[in-house]
């Protein structure tokens, strides 16, 4: 077996070898220090060698792959802890769990089997529609218990947030052992985190005097997605190996979605003393995919009366079976949409939607067991991650009619703002040090467990917009010498026809590449934002010229502490105890630009003191059945210098958990369970709303947003339920049970009056004047190459009028403003906004530079048939929070024949119930109607059924096992129509399909 074990690492390194220099030496390393030693059969005794190695308390356990039920846990205190004594319900998924249900994220384990999971969006309404698995809602997070939980960790000290670590929303499980969710507020050792719970991710470990193990996989889906996936072990009693490979094509039921995906994850454990283990771990993720571009597409046709779907979202154009003929009868002067169905209906963007990410990671960890009582362990991490997104707005789709497309046929339209790449670097650095004393007292009666330790990380990030720019025969950039655009010349707008349905690639290129040719002409990628040294100062700190496009932004996050803990087991396990503390600080900075007139960049920071508490008791009632309380409280200050809708920053939120609740063990079944009761309390919690709505209260004005408001709000959460965990293994059966009842609720009203960023000068007669008050005169008609003069009204200049307010208000004026509905913003888009912005060299600028004035200062007349309601009520005391089923239930069953003719055949299923879930709320008489109250939009009920066939057969010590696993067994699913946050049923109006129709994969196994 020794000689199998090399040879087989021997083959993982040289298939390797050229894609990554690192790993292969990691594990040649490895490789050849296992040459030297046999590792130990599982059924020898154990060696005299093996008898001087202490247990390491930090050590992370390992479970059978014969039930879903885990007993041990590092997650809630660091060192292992049996948790039906922990005063603490946990949610663990295991390495079996994840191989029989053909999970391979844990997006889709937590939203699929933890009862109670789900997600928050800036974009309620949007991420409706467009959130089915592979779409990328960035701004949405986890959820747990209807709560915000934004920590996800690795191996419980080294944070990655809520986005995903594979790709925004999707997190690979081919390196993880399993997947842990601890609920309630955790602050003890996790530091920052939501008041829902905190989720903890395992990877895998390499196990000391184990033989060789390991297994490759191979899955395909009905849609021709291919996964290859390799696991591999051994190790001695003084080195061990864990190697992880996959290969695999993330895909989804519709176009062109998804990517190819690759991760090579190993570890090596050594101990270079009797007393020493050293966990050298490394990490690297690809994945290159497309995806959903930001907000879904609607048809653009000559106008409503040519065309009565104009401005509706094809998605709704689907589900109304509009794609033929309008509605009632309604004009129809597109013609038929042709190629548009639900599988290609969000890829029309092809390659100018999609996403790039890199990831590499580096993580150390030394336990060193110093004496019988004490141990210490030393953890630090790096991590580097890219992630570049192509095209996140400004597609759009054309009708034949329409005069600007000159395709003669349907065709999306590539916007400048759709052909950026948008770059966002990001760093980490983490290091926690740790001592554990471990002693019993008073005859063993009690046994007591005090952790104490220090921790600290910090994390960059950038999120910074290129442009494709005209360039020279030799790629260097064609300067124009104008301030517009730093003096860059843009790639001008692109349209492609699809006559037929999506284009995977439209323009011949790559959009990601550095450099390109496209219709004769060279351009090169470039960010046109530029920072200037000279322009470095207290209020622009990155030297922003501020005349570029788009994002230049960096921000610094530097998390702290200090904790200690204690675990007692008193009376021979009849009572435990747990009690901790944990002082920390949170450091943000955060640089943003901003368009002019306002500073070209504005800089914030947020510093935040807080301590934090656990404490819980745990008691035998009888033989199998214990009991426990827990209170528990958390601190989450803000991230990123994230200020509200007035430029005022977040408050830090506090949350405040109780729960009891009973825990079940029979060893008869191998039954563990726990049922939990628990209630929560979050202030100041930090909740995106619609991006709409937050620009209908401070408008993207001609001055500017206000001090760079955003949708952020802070609103306190109340929620409480009932949760139940058990899993069981009676004989042959692996089943887990999941079920859940949640209230969460707003416990405040927030409202913002709205804000006029439009201000201009005018005199009394209701004319437009300059700063010095001299009359603004321009062409009876508008013409964008005519001058904008200045005069008195007695020299006026021949042929020219004055500028008037009339003028603005006028729809059938060359001049009219236009304002938008709600927010009476007049926009970039009105002739007039073009005269408004002119800056004269001797009479100054017609805009007063002024931003942030109250709504009653108005100058225009607002949008006629949806005026400004002056206050916007955003949340109201009582509300439901959104994202989450109040009710749900899980279940997953696996039979394995364990004799007779049909021995190794595997029979199982799922069942996923999800009750009342609450999606957002709208306005169904338009935001601008005062008397127009909020309604909660809920999803229909929601039961699935999963069907798992296998057979398994082992040949020595080789076992090969194929599966079957059919998701949504039934195919039941719903068309969902969207009603507009801001607007109701009045539109547009959009669609979506609730769940992934019937899916089955299939996969072939070969361990060892």
């Amino acid at each position: 077996m020794k000689n199998c074990s090399y040879r087989l690492s021997k083959l993982i390194v040289i298939k390797h070898l050229g894609r990554n220099l690192r790993l292969s030496a990691l594990l040649l390393t490895a490789s050849a220090a296992l040459r030297a030693a046999d590792p130990a059969p599982a059924a020898t005794a154990t060696s005299a060698s093996d008898k001087t190695v202490v247990l390491d308390p930090f050590e992370v356990s390992t479970t059978s792959d014969k039930s879903y039920g885990e007993l041990n846990s590092n997650s809630i205190t660091a060192f292992k802890t049996e948790l039906d004594k922990m005063p603490v319900s946990a949610d663990v998924f295991d390495q079996a769990f994840m191989n029989d249900t053909g999970l391979n994220s844990v997006e889709s384990v937590l939203s699929l089997y933890s009862a109670g999971s789900g997600q928050f969006s800036s974009q309620p309404d949007t991420s409706a529609a467009n959130n089915q698995y592979l779409d990328r809602n960035a701004a949405s997070s986890l959820s747990l218990r209807g709560l915000q939980s934004p920590t996800v960790m690795i191996n419980g000290f080294f944070p990655v947030g809520g986005s995903g670590i594979t790709g925004a929303g999707v997190s690979s499980t081919f390196d993880i052992d399993k997947i842990e969710v601890i609920n309630g507020p955790q602050a003890l050792l996790y530091g920052v985190s939501g008041a829902g719970g905190v989720i903890n991710l395992t990877l895998k470990q390499g196990l000391f005097s184990k033989a060789a193990f390991g297994s490759a996989k191979f899955q395909v889906d009905q849609y021709g997605n291919k996964l290859g996936q390799l696991d591999y072990g051994v190790g001695n009693d003084r080195v061990a190996v864990r190697i992880a490979l996959i290969d695999q094509n993330i895909g989804d039921r519709r176009l062109f979605y998804g990517g190819p995906m690759k991760g090579d994850y190993a570890q090596l454990a050594v101990r270079p003393f009797r007393n020493t283990t050293v966990r050298l771990s490394y990490e690297n993720q690809t994945f290159n995919r497309t995806n959903a571009n930001s907000g879904l597409l609607a048809l653009t046709a000559a106008s409503t009366s040519n065309d009565a779907r104009n401005g509706q979202y094809l998605n709704y154009l689907i589900a109304t079976s509009q794609l033929g003929v309008a509605a009632n009868g309604g004009q129809t002067g597109a013609g038929a949409i042709p190629g548009i169905n639900w599988t290609t209906v969000a890829s029309l963007a092809g390659d100018f939607s999609g996403e790039y990410r890199d990831m590499h990671q580096y993580i150390m960890n030394i336990d060193t067991i110093w004496a019988s009582w004490l141990s210490s362990q030393v953890s630090v991490g790096y991590r580097q991650l890219t992630d570049s997104k192509i095209g996140n707005s400004g597609i759009t789709y054309d009708a034949p009619n329409v005069t600007a497309n000159p395709t003669g046929t349907f065709a999306v339209v590539l916007g400048t703002s759709a052909e950026s790449m948008l770059w966002e670097p990001t760093r980490q650095k983490v290091a926690r040090i740790s001592a554990l004393a471990d002693n019993k007292l008073f005859g063993d009666r009690i046994h007591s467990q005090t952790i104490v330790g220090a921790d600290a990380t910090r994390t960059d990030g950038a999120t910074i917009s290129e442009y494709y720019v005209a360039a020279d025969s030799n790629f260097n950039p064609v300067m124009t010498g104008t301030t517009v655009n730093n003096g860059y010349t843009i790639m001008p707008t692109e349209y492609w026809a699809v006559p037929n349905g999506p284009v995977q690639y439209p323009l011949g290129f790559n959009p990601g590449n550095p450099k390109i040719t496209y219709a004769g002409t060279n351009y090169v990628r470039a960010v046109t934002n530029q920072s200037n040294p000279a322009l470095v100062s207290a209020s622009n700190p990155e030297g922003l010229t501020g005349t570029g496009l788009a994002d230049y932004r960096h921000s610094t996050d530097v998390q702290s502490g200090v904790y200690a803990a204690n675990y007692s087991d008193f009376f021979n396990g009849n009572l435990s105890t747990l009690g901790g503390l944990r002082v920390g600080k949170v450091y943000d900075r955060g640089v943003n630009e901003a368009s002019a007139p306002n500073p070209p960049s504005i800089l914030s920071e947020v510093q935040t003191k807080f301590t934090a508490f656990n404490a819980g008791l745990n008691f035998k009632i009888v033989n199998g059945l214990r009991g426990y309380v827990e209170f528990s409280d958390n601190y989450d200050p803000p991230g990123n210098a994230t200020v509200d809708p007035y430029g005022n920053p977040m408050k830090v939120a506090h949350g405040l958990g109780e729960e009891a609740g009973l825990k079940a063990t029979a060893a008869r079944w191998n039954l563990s369970g726990s049922l939990a009761v628990y209630h929560a309390s979050s202030t100041n919690e930090e909740l995106s709303f619609t991006s709409t709505i937050s620009r209908d209260i401070n408008p993207s004005g001609l001055n500017g947003i206000y001090n760079a408001g955003s949708n952020l709000i802070n609103v306190d959460r109340k929620t409480q339920g009932v949760q139940l965990t058990a899993t069981a293994a009676p004989g042959d059966w692996r089943l887990r049970l999941s079920a859940s009842t949640i209230k969460s609720t707003i416990g405040n009203a927030v409202s913002y009056g709205q804000l006029y960023n439009d201000q201009f000068h005018q005199d009394a007669a209701g004319d437009v004047t300059f700063a010095d008050g001299s009359i603004v005169y321009v062409s009876p008609t508008f013409n964008s190459k005519a001058a904008v003069l200045a005069a008195t009204q007695s020299t006026a200049p021949a042929g020219y009028i004055p500028l008037t307010i009339a003028s603005m208000n006028n729809p059938a004026s060359s001049y009219y403003a236009n304002p938008a509905p709600v927010s009476a913003e007049i926009g970039t888009s009105p002739n007039v906004s073009k005269i408004l912005t002119i800056v004269d060299p001797v009479h100054g600028a017609i805009l007063t530079g002024k931003n942030g004035q109250p709504i009653s200062m108005l100058q225009i007349a607002p949008n006629p048939t949806s005026p400004p309601p002056g206050n916007i009520v955003v949340t109201e005391p009582g509300d439901s929070v959104s994202g989450f089923p109040r009710y749900s239930v899980n279940f997953v069953g696996v039979y394995t024949v364990p004799s007779g003719l049909f021995k190794g055949v595997l029979l199982g299923g799922t069942t996923s119930i999800a009750w009342k879930t609450s999606m957002y709320y709208y306005y169904p008489l338009g935001v601008s109607n005062v008397d127009s109250s909020r309604i909660m939009l809920y999803e229909p009920t929601e039961t699935l059924f999963g069907a798992i066939i296998g057979y398994s057969h082992k040949f020595n010590r080789v076992t090969f096992s194929t599966q079957m696993n059919i998701n949504n067994l039934m195919n039941h699913y719903h068309v969902l129509l969207l009603p507009s946050y801001v607007s109701g049923w009045a539109g547009p109006n959009n669609a979506t399909i609730d769940q992934r129709p019937r899916y089955w994969t299939w996969s072939s196994t070969i361990g060892f």
